[in-house]
């Protein structure tokens, strides 16, 4: 028999809810012994403020306390790439500029990532610069919109991590997130219950996906 780890870009996702909402999102059996290289996305978040605990059993990411913003970060993000779409969704709600760099890697995949990714923030109102194989976000009010998928899941399920933190944000192509996470948007109101419940008990559940 063979131990099949869990899918970490998957628990991407779950772990930028929690960056964007505050909430205390666990991630069973995922740990720092992962062969993935996408594990590493928790270590980005642990540099935005966010409280990351890794042992044995799984890892657990706590969003910033209740007023206080995500820190921008300049990072390569070549080796974690299927990532960069979901700290990309997140950047506006950092503090300062975000710079993603070396991640020309994105261009030939379900679709040009990269431009998908600058036109929709465009679309949300960021200020975003880019070139081949960067993009800079400076965080600006976040303008209702609905979000263009380009038939990609993890175009629909980074922005969808976005709408849980900010009101507005439709994603247009909920079922392409059927390709690899099926559950996602099942996983996505349970959260969007814990932000509701929070935000009139000002408390920070602990959740396990």
């Amino acid at each position: 028999s063979y131990a099949i780890e869990p899918d970490a870009s998957a628990a991407s996702y779950p772990f930028a809810a929690a960056a964007a909402t505050g909430l205390k999102i666990r991630v069973p059996i995922l740990n720092e012994s992962s062969i993935q290289g996408d594990y590493g996305f928790v270590d980005i978040l642990e540099k935005m403020g966010c409280k990351v605990e890794k042992d044995q059993d799984g890892t657990t990411v706590t969003g910033p306390e209740q007023g206080v913003k995500l820190k921008g970060v300049d990072v390569d993000m070549h080796h974690i790439s299927d990532t960069v779409m979901t700290l990309a969704a997140i950047a506006p709600l950092c503090d300062g500029p975000t710079t993603i760099r070396n991640v020309a890697n994105i261009r030939i995949k379900e679709t040009d990532r990269l431009i998908a990714t600058v036109n929709e923030l465009k679309r949300l109102g960021q200020e975003v610069e880019y070139g081949d194989d960067w993009l800079k976000i400076v965080p600006k009010p976040v303008q209702p919109a609905k979000i263009e998928c380009y038939a990609d899941h993890r175009m629909a399920m980074a922005f969808g991590i976005l709408g849980l933190a900010v009101p507005g944000v439709t994603i247009t192509d909920k079922k392409c997130t059927g390709k690899t996470y099926p559950g996602f948007w099942d996983d996505m109101n349970s959260f969007c219950e814990e932000v509701k419940a929070a935000s009139v008990q000002v408390k920070k559940p602990k959740l396990t996906v």
